[in-house]
Formats: C-alpha cells, structure tokens, sequence
C-alpha cells in the first residue's frame, strides 16, 4: 500500500512531466513567434503591419495545436482509433490552413507610410470652377491603399500546401510530444506499482520466514531452559532481534550488508538448535566488507529451503552457505544434499524460490546471475548480485 509520502512523491514527478510538458510547448511556439519577426522585419514595408498579416495566416495553425492536444489525441489517438485521428487532423488541417490564407489575403497591406493632405493635392488636384479650387478631401480614393486581393485560385499555389505541410510538421511535434508524456508517465505508474508488488512480495516472504521458524525456535528455546538457561537466554536475544528486523528494519525495502549478515548468522543459529550434531551446517560470510545497501531478505528463501529439505537423521546430510563480496558483487552460494524423501517436493520450484526470482527480476532486470542446479545428487544456488555502488 502506497503511504502518503510515496503518493505525494509521485504527484510531484507527474506534476513535474506536466510541466516540462508546457514548457516545450510554450519553447515551440516562442521559436515560431521568433522566425515571424525574422521574417516581417525583413521586408520593405512597416514592420507591424506585416507581422499583424503574417501572425493572422498562422492563428489558425495555433488553435488546431491547441483542440490537437486538449481534444483530439485524448479522445481519438488514445483510445486506439487511429486510423480516425490521422483523417481528422489532415481535414482540419486542410481547413484551418485556408482560413489563415483567406485572412491572410483580405488583410490590408501598406506599401508606404499614408501621404499628407498636400501630398494628395498635389498629386490629385480638384478641377477650378469659376477661378476657385475646392481644397482637397481626406476621404479621395487612392490606389496606394487598396486591399491586395489576388484571384481566388492563387491561393492554392506551392505556398498553400506548404503551409498544409508545416501545420501537419507542427501539429506531428505536438503529438509525439503528447505521447511521450503519457509514456513517462504511464511508466511512473508502472514503476509505483511494481513498488507496491515487491513490498507485497517481501510480506510474504517475511511471513513465510516468520510462522513455522518462530514456533519451532521457541520450543526449542523452551527445552534449553532447563538444561542450558545460559543459551536459551542468548537464544531469545537473538529471536527478538530478528523480529525487530523482520517488522521494522526491512520494511524500509533496503537493507545493509552488515544487517543482512547479522539476520543470517541469527537464522542460521536458531535453526542449528533443533538439529543435532549428525548434521553438518557451515556458515562463511567475510570478515572484512563494504557495508554496501541491498534488498532484504533476499537470500533467506534459499537459505530456509535448505533447512526445510536437506536435514534428516535418516541419511547422511549437510548444508553449506557462503557468502562473498567480489568488487561491486555480491556472490552467494548454498548447497545441501538431495534426500530420498525430498526427491518429488520440487526443490526449486516452491513458491518462495519462484517470489525471489520474480524480485531478483524487478530490482535487477538482467544484471543479475542465478544459477540453480538440482540434476543430481545435490542441490546448488549461486546467486551474483551487483551492489548499488557498482
């Protein structure tokens, strides 16, 4: 179960994708503002009013990038009708382009600055009427300010279907940006979930390590009162030690090598008093180590699988565990003998075994090792992890 500061973790993380999202969006267009000015400012003619004209022919391209995000890949792309959303944005593409250009060409363009009152009379001057000439009026049609319409069908010349192919440029950008975003953070949720899957699978672990263990270290804790109170006492120091790490220390999801080590020694000792002396149990771990993090509890499956079928007094049987710290590596090994009585249980292939490797997965992906080997007489584990200072 997520707590409320993994929660609020992960809101930042999407909040943080959200905003990154904008932010490439407000970059793109401010790059296309830029390229406008560029453009209107190298002409002849009045800076503004050629940017007022140019921007028009580019509004419509704008709001198509905007109904492209709020509407069109929500609704069409994402709910898989692709084939829906790809005619779509190339129709309203087709359209919004032709509105920019109808705006474009019946938008008003100057070729000089206005002339003066006399300048119009001096060029235009009225006819004299009885030796009087009527002074000249501001409102006398002049061909320098007549609108620039050009035919209908020059629209649809190179420039409109370069335009056609700069909206679909944009309104593509848009879109695979989109899907990236939802990508991440389809992979954020991803990632909490499988959070969330080991924590269950460390539970379960933690429970299987806890029940049958407990109740046989206490009996067996129960008869070395009376014969060896001494080691009974250290006995229950150990046990309760174990419960502390088991409810408390690896519920943090990472553990120390130093920790782990201690929980194995403790595990390995407990169980040690409820078998006798005709089997042979070897414990080596290093003396000398980097206390580098790992997860816990991830060695304790082979380790207790070992207890749970390679023990009898029938038949002769030992276990060995060792483990080592190579470089950035931590390599662990166990082997005990294959009883005749365990042969069908299916060693390696219990439900701890198969929880471990499913972890062994999620945490490390591929650069982990685990080899297990029960083809003959002998039951093997090697496991090489990579700490995470390698």
């Amino acid at each position: 179960m997520k707590t409320p500061l993994s929660k609020y973790s992960s809101g930042k993380k999407l909040f943080r994708s959200g905003f990154s999202e904008i932010a490439i969006y407000v970059f793109i267009w401010l790059f296309i503002v830029a390229e406008l000015v560029f453009v209107s400012n190298g002409r002849t003619v009045e800076f503004s009013k050629n940017f007022t004209r140019d921007g028009l022919k580019v509004l419509p391209i704008f709001i198509l990038f905007i109904i492209n995000i709020v509407w069109l890949i929500p609704l069409l792309l994402f709910e898989k009708r692709t084939k829906l959303y790809v005619g779509l944005v190339v129709m309203l593409s087709i359209i919004f382009v032709l509105i920019g250009e109808v705006l474009f060409t019946n938008t008003p363009q100057f070729s000089q600055e206005p002339p003066s009152r006399n300048e119009i009379f001096n060029n235009n001057p009225p006819p004299e009427r009885n030796g009087w000439r009527e002074p000249p009026k501001l409102d006398q049609p002049n061909d320098t300010f007549r609108k620039m319409e050009p035919p209908p069908l020059s629209m649809f010349g190179l420039g409109f279907f370069n335009q056609i192919i700069l909206c679909l440029l944009i309104i593509g950008l848009s879109t695979a940006i989109k899907v990236t975003v939802k990508w991440y953070k389809d992979e954020q949720v991803r990632r909490d979930i499988e959070k969330d899957l080991l924590k269950s699978e460390l539970t379960m672990l933690q429970n299987q390590v806890s029940p049958h263990f407990f109740m046989n270290t206490l009996n067996n804790i129960h008869a070395l009162i009376d014969i060896n109170s001494k080691t009974a006492q250290l006995s229950i120091v150990k046990l309760s030690k174990m419960m502390r790490y088991l409810l408390y220390e690896s519920d943090q999801g990472t553990t120390t090598l130093e920790k782990e080590i201690i929980f194995i020694n403790s595990f390995v000792d407990l169980m040690k008093l409820r078998i006798d002396e005709s089997v042979n149990v070897s414990l080596s771990v290093p003396e000398k180590y980097d206390n580098v993090s790992l997860p816990p509890l991830l060695l304790m499956p082979f380790i207790e699988n070992a207890f749970k079928y390679g023990i009898s007094y029938q038949e002769e049987s030992y276990i060995n565990i060792i483990l080592e710290q190579v470089g950035k590596f931590i390599i662990f090994r166990c082997n005990n003998r294959i009883l005749t009585q365990n042969a069908s249980n299916g060693l390696g292939k219990g439900i701890g075994l198969r929880n471990v490797k499913k972890r062994l997965d999620l945490l490390f992906g591929s650069a982990y090792s685990l080899i297990i080997d029960d083809s003959g007489k002998e039951f093997l584990v090697k496991l090489i992890l990579p700490t995470n200072e390698s």
